[in-house]
């Protein structure tokens, strides 16, 4: 493309007041001015010249950074009404285009510009032909397209596009690429168009275009939106205008026939005639080629020899009018193909297919049957080829065999895809020699584990970080689907999961981003699955994506290109993101070489700007200083849960520097402070840890040796061993934090008693007996010296469970095995969440319950069922059983107090406390114990008889009552019966009274009794 980059770049430079390059970001001085494209040299030899531009005038040039968001300098040239140009050289055009789209709205949609862009195709590596891919996303930000291809024809365009940019003032877009008959025949002779030049850059039309450029204030007097309408606003056509809009800025003039106006007095002086759409062939065939690439004059060339086909070729792709493009083609036509040089396809259909589909769809203004239409795209020539390859394309369109997405050429492609989990492989291999340690070590430190999003790549898709950070977005969010689909498989009670499968699931989930442990349980799971995976759909969903119980070491790995403009870049976007994702920055530039670059295009600190965020791991290192520090750099920043920034310095000035160069570099570096090595962890703080480590041994000695000069200093550097020699903020947050430390620790020796572990005592129960016991443990508790609460599982906040320590569970059972009223909520979350984690937590659980209560043997399930269930869910869960659980029967001789009796003692072993505390709670009495001791039943009751303060018995004799079979309860009679008949009241009582008499005097009573004779009436009276 030389001389194609030169004719480009001399037209720019006589038709502009500024000329713009994009050129690479290399900071390695005189070394890498090879890498400059030919039209940069071609502009810098005429800048040195002094040469003048067709105004007499020097033409500013300026060379602007890749990575420095270069669009950014249009605005303010074209504010000032200078006509602009800028030049993208090939080795870029994939790179900056992109990023371009928010500049050029701004530009096409809020003023004039007589701006043009001139952008070389670069040529697919894979496909091994130019691809218009990219150009083609900028059709909708406003701007006009023009094509060219070949060196005369390059010519020729450029000028046209200038002369377009100025009379219209709409931003052009000239793009080009090398022209493949120059590959099988001698080029011809260059026509330069110096002598005509000012025939079509007009002062005239550049004060035009200056005044208009002042009066232009509104919106809506401009050409491109997405508005149909290519008449003024209070009327509308049928038109469309995909990309553009017809309402031109200046009297409505109709930018087609300004263009056609120029094309025509381009040819009137040059006799080469071009068109916006240039049409070719027979006006009444019935096949039609549309083409917009650079194989265009095969099909040219070909088309004069066979009648049946037409020819329209594409030169102004945009604005796009379905009412121009539809004029120029016969009525005739049956069948359409549509040739572009799009490679990289990110949708089904390419650009100019849809424009042509969507044109014919008209029905205004297409009358006749809508053709077939078939899309295509152009592969590569060869000599010995090309006209086979074109007779065939029109021999398969006529028989109609052509289907869609056909190949005009050779399929050059080879089978290059993206890198799956173990991408890094290939990465280290296309990696510089030089840089080949980092990765290396990439590879040691995390093996199978790692993934580097953007190795391995095509040429199709560049190793961008806003293209790896798209891959690891889309990886992360793959892998959260996955823990939900493991989480729904847990919760469904529908899915039969064996208790093995279901631990390793559940386990898994609480540990899902422990590197280390998600790869155990996940490991357990697929073991488990390989048998089970085709019982039910959503374990065979599970098992087919079984790659994600693996939790990867996600990086992408960058240059300091990247530091040039960390908004425009990418990197903000992942610092800003908070996800968990790495990167690692090669810095490349030399110690000896650092003056050498331009102050106002100097890199940033990636290091400070991520530390401002607060939430992001920062380290700065360097292989040759120190391979510890960067091997604890690494695994430090993949531990880390948030964004993490690795700067790794690898001085050289070309890739085949030795390793003695590289390591002087890297000394003069660090030792002098230019390259500081530092480690920042967030993480840090929380555990009351300074988070900064400065790792450079020669800066903290420096530091160290000032600092002791000052008596009141050296507290910062003290060497004692309790002490760390870190370098700390300063001696107040030394105090403070220490203080905070102190503090912490006086509340946790607080809450914790001073004398043992804390206890928390949770119990469901309905009847009073799970609560009583609870209430025991929890004055047993205190008795030993251990902080302990008791409370209902209900009442206690269940966000704050993974925090405990020591749990006990004192658990009923109620109903047909369901838990009590006041644990039936706590249970409800326990039972389905997998988001709590009693990793750190030790349990114990005791259940009472009856195992006679169903008198069904199949109803055995039921007996004791929560205090069994529970057992199980917080094991699941993470848990650490204290002792086995406990369960109280009510048929043992004792009931539940002959289990419980046997299991606290062990319950206090299995905490350590049972040897502490001097009080321990008095054995409580049993049933028996009672029944021995109560005189045959008798107990207290003639006593609580006679005694008619309580007006009740006391707590033992109204056991012994319910020996008996009498439970203090009288029938219920309804207060207004009882009112109007206090005889009724009288009898009532009567009979309670006989019987607690009887059970107080040991004998039975008879009617004739003197005793009961008068009672009846003495309670009557006595009653009223």
């Amino acid at each position: 493309m030389t001389r194609l980059e030169t004719a480009v770049a001399s037209i720019a430079f006589s038709t502009s007041n500024v000329v713009y390059i994009i050129e690479p970001n290399n900071p390695k001085s005189s070394n890498f001015l090879t890498s400059r494209s030919t039209a940069t040299i071609e502009l810098s030899k005429f800048q040195k010249q002094e040469k003048k531009n067709i105004f007499n005038e020097i033409t500013e040039i300026e060379i602007l950074s890749s990575n420095a968001d270069p669009f950014s300098h249009l605005h303010s040239s074209i504010s000032k009404g200078s006509l602009t140009s800028l030049y993208i050289p090939s080795a870029l055009s994939n790179d900056v285009l992109i990023p371009a789209i928010p500049h050029l709205y701004k530009l096409s949609n809020g003023r004039c510009a007589a701006l043009v862009i001139h952008i070389a195709i670069d040529r697919d590596k894979v496909k091994n032909i130019e691809d218009y891919t990219d150009v083609m996303t900028l059709r909708q930000t406003g701007c006009a397209l023009l094509h060219s291809t070949g060196i005369q024809e390059t010519l020729d365009i450029a000028l046209i596009a200038h002369s377009i940019a100025i009379k219209t003032g709409v931003p052009v877009i000239h793009f080009f690429d090398r022209d493949c008959a120059q590959s099988t025949k001698k080029s011809k002779q260059l026509v330069h168009l110096d002598n005509i030049i000012e025939k079509f850059i007009e002062e005239v039309d550049i004060t035009k275009y200056r005044d208009l450029l002042k009066t232009a204030k509104k919106k809506d007097e401009h050409y491109f939106r997405s508005s149909d309408s290519s008449v003024p606003n209070d009327k509308s056509t049928n038109e469309s205008t995909n990309g553009s809009d017809s309402r031109l800025v200046h009297n409505h003039i109709d930018f087609f026939s300004t263009v056609e106006n120029i094309f025509t007095q381009f040819r009137q002086e040059t006799s080469r005639s071009y068109g916006s759409l240039e049409f070719i062939g027979d006006p009444n065939s019935k096949l039609l080629i549309i083409t917009l690439g650079s194989g265009s004059f095969y099909l040219k060339k070909a088309t004069n020899k066979n009648s049946k086909v037409c020819i329209i070729r594409i030169r102004v792709y945009r604005p796009w009018s379905e009412n121009h493009f539809l004029t120029n083609i016969p009525k005739t036509i049956q069948k359409v193909a549509v040739l572009e040089q799009v490679v990289a396809r990110t949708t089904k259909w390419t650009p100019l297919y849809l424009d042509v589909v969507s044109a014919f769809q008209n029905r205004a203004l297409w009358s006749g049957e809508a053709p077939a239409i078939i899309s295509g795209k152009y592969g590569t020539f060869d000599e010995e080829s090309i006209n086979t390859n074109v007779t065939s394309l029109f021999e398969s369109l006529e028989s109609g065999e052509l289907r869609q997405n056909f190949i005009v050429g050779n399929d050059d492609s080879t089978s290059q895809q993206l890198n799956g989990v173990n991408g890094h492989s290939t990465h280290i291999i296309e990696a510089p020699n030089i840089e080949k340690p980092y990765l290396k070590m990439l590879e040691e430190v995390f093996k199978d584990r790692l993934y580097i999003a953007n190795s391995g790549h095509s040429n199709i898709v560049k190793p961008t970080p806003e293209f790896a950070f798209g891959v690891l977005i889309a990886k992360l969010q793959k892998r959260a689907q996955f823990a939900d689909l493991v989480a729904r498989a847990v919760k469904d009670t529908s899915v039969s999961i064996q208790e093995p499968l279901l631990k390793a699931l559940s386990q898994w989930l609480l540990y899902q981003d422990d590197a280390e442990k998600s790869k155990k349980f996940g490991d357990e799971a697929i073991e488990s699955l390989s048998k089970v995976h085709d019982s039910h759909t959503i374990l065979s969903e599970i098992y087919n994506q079984k790659d994600e119980f693996t939790k990867s070491s996600q990086w992408i790995i960058g240059s300091d290109a990247w530091t040039y403009d960390i908004g425009g870049s990418g990197v903000h976007h992942v610092i800003s993101s908070g996800k968990d994702i790495n990167i690692l920055i090669i810095d490349s530039q030399p110690y000896t070489t650092r003056a050498a670059a331009d102050p106002e295009k100097r890199k940033k600190d990636i290091g400070l700007y991520a530390m401002n965020y607060g939430d992001v791991y920062v380290a700065s290192v360097a292989i040759y200083s120190s391979y510890t520090q960067v091997l604890h750099a690494l695994m430090e920043a993949e531990k880390f849960k948030g964004p993490s920034i690795v700067l790794a310095y690898m001085p050289y000035y070309n890739e085949n520097d030795s390793s003695i160069t590289v390591l002087k570099e890297t000394k003069l570096a660090v030792d002098s402070g230019y390259w500081s090595l530092y480690r920042w962890n967030p993480a840090l703080e929380k555990e009351g840890k300074e988070a900064f480590t400065l790792d450079s041994e020669k800066i903290k000695q420096e530091l160290k040796d000032f600092l002791d000069k000052e008596n009141l200093l050296t507290q910062l550097t003290r060497s004692k061993p309790e002490l760390s020699t870190n370098l700390t903020n300063s001696l107040e947050s030394e105090i403070k934090l220490r203080q905070k430390s102190f503090a912490l620790s006086a509340y946790e020796k607080l809450l914790g008693g001073l004398t043992g572990p804390p206890l928390l005592i949770l119990f469901g129960s309905d009847n009073g007996n799970a609560e009583g016991l609870a209430k025991r443990l929890h004055s047993g508790a205190k008795a030993r010296g251990v902080n302990s609460r008791c409370m209902p599982m209900d009442d206690y906040p269940i966000e704050d469970i993974a925090s405990e320590k020591n749990i006990v569970f004192v658990v009923c059972t109620a109903g047909q095995g369901e838990f009590p009223q006041n644990a039936r909520e706590f249970w409800k979350t326990i039972s389905t969440t997998t988001d709590i984690s009693f990793s750190e937590t030790q349990y114990a659980v005791f259940g009472l319950g009856d195992s006679k209560y169903w008198p069904r043997e199949e109803d055995i399930i039921y007996y004791n069922k929560p205090g069994r269930d529970l057992d199980v869910r917080l094991e699941i869960l993470g848990g650490k059983r204290l002792l086995n659980l406990g369960l109280g029967d009510d048929q043992d001789a004792d009931g539940y107090e002959t289990e419980f009796q046997a299991w606290e003692p062990e319950f206090w072993k299995a905490l350590g406390v049972e040897l502490l505390g001097a009080v321990v709670a008095e054995k409580k009495k049993t049933d028996d114990d009672m029944k021995v001791e109560s005189n045959y039943l008798r107990g207290t009751i003639s006593e609580g008889l006679e005694d008619t303060s309580t007006g009740a018995l006391c707590e033992r004799d109204t056991k012994l009552t319910k020996f008996h079979g009498i439970y203090g309860a009288m029938p219920y009679i309804a207060p207004e019966v009882l009112q109007g008949n206090p005889y009724i009241q009288a009898l009532d009582i009567y009979s309670f009274g006989v019987i607690m008499t009887e059970i107080a005097i040991g004998k039975r009573s008879f009617d004739g009794d003197p005793f009961y004779i008068g009672l009846p009436l003495r309670i009557v009276n006595e009653s009223g």
